[in-house]
């Protein structure tokens, strides 16, 4: 009787572990429903992300090329730099909060908010340039060269203030402060660097170019020198802020020097790939050539690249003004 209801136990239920085959195929299905769904979503995602990028780079380089046309393109890149910056901040202080109340949707939903708030501008984005080119001043071939060396000025300076940007954090927190208080320097510093921007717009291109961008970098090059080591939480704000003062005042500068030697207006449009180029080089650079918990690559490779800016820079801007003064 008792064996008999055994057998028949194991029978009914987990006779030769069939019972229990089957529980692990039904969660196997499971997971790789799961695993289907995920990358579905993530696919999903990653269209999302990269028609987001597209549409960024596109309405940059029209708003790029919209500046090179302008009667003052150095001014109007300074009020550009500050605008990206003003906003970089204000995303800083509210995102974060809104992302905790309402998860991913109150940090994309804002975002797309502006998107739609800048559509009712697209009538006034000009179809043609204002600018003339005179029968005597037509472009010749090789007159892009100019252009592109001062793109590839922006794009080795931007690899160098890529590599310390990506790490800033990094370096604060390895000079002996918490993580939150190394944010919080960066944040005030980031607010007081949009002076930089609008001293630039301010300045319109007077008094040359030589003179303040070389002293900016040669500024930069030094702010960079003393991000390392211990630092107090005043130190590394005051230092970060005179970092990205300069830089905000150099980029202007720069973007105005691809527009001045650009006869064609094809290459100043791509100030937006030199940018994104740069900054995603310059961390990967300086993460390759890290060992252990040492940050110094980034200091190094940061001060290398804007120390390379610097030399090819010179010449390129006496070069130009000689071609502006004939």
């Amino acid at each position: 009787m008792g064996t008999g209801g055994r057998i028949h136990q194991d029978q009914g239920g987990d006779s030769f572990g069939l019972g229990e085959n089957e529980s692990k195929c039904n969660h196997s299905a499971e997971g790789v429903a799961e695993q289907v769904a995920f990358f579905r979503a993530r696919r999903i995602e990653k269209v999302g992300e990269i028609v987001t990028q597209l549409g960024e780079g596109i309405a940059f380089a029209v708003a790029i090329g919209i500046i090179n046309s302008s009667s003052n393109p150095d001014r109007l890149f300074g009020y550009s730099v500050a605008s990206q910056v003003s906003i970089g901040v204000l995303t800083l202080l509210v995102l974060p909060g809104l992302g905790e109340l309402y998860g991913i949707k109150g940090v994309l939903w804002p975002l797309a908010a502006l998107a739609i708030i800048a559509l009712p501008m697209l009538p006034s984005v000009p179809t043609k340039s204002p600018k003339r080119v005179d029968a005597g001043s037509v472009p010749v071939a090789g007159s892009t060269t100019p252009a592109i060396v001062s793109l590839a000025v922006l794009l080795i300076w931007c690899t160098g203030l890529g590599a310390v940007w990506a790490f800033l954090i990094n370096i604060g927190v390895a000079g002996g402060l918490e993580n939150t208080m190394a944010g919080r320097a960066l944040a005030i510093s980031t607010t007081i660097g949009i002076a930089g921007a609008l001293t630039a717009s301010a300045l319109a291109g007077r008094g040359g170019r030589l003179a303040p961008v070389g002293i900016a970098l040669l500024i930069q090059i030094g702010a960079v020198m003393l991000l390392q080591g211990e630092m107090s939480f005043l130190r590394f704000t005051l230092t970060c802020a005179v970092f990205q003062v300069f830089w905000n005042f150099t980029g202007p500068y720069l973007m105005g020097m691809v527009a001045a030697s650009d006869t064609t207006g094809r290459i100043s449009v791509l100030i937006p790939v030199a940018q994104t180029g740069g900054f995603a080089l310059g961390p990967a650079i300086a993460g390759g050539m890290m060992a252990g918990d040492s940050l110094t690559a980034a200091n190094n490779v940061g001060m290398l690249g804007i120390f390379i800016a610097l030399v090819i820079f010179v010449p390129t801007v006496l070069r130009l003004k000689k071609q502006e003064s004939t």
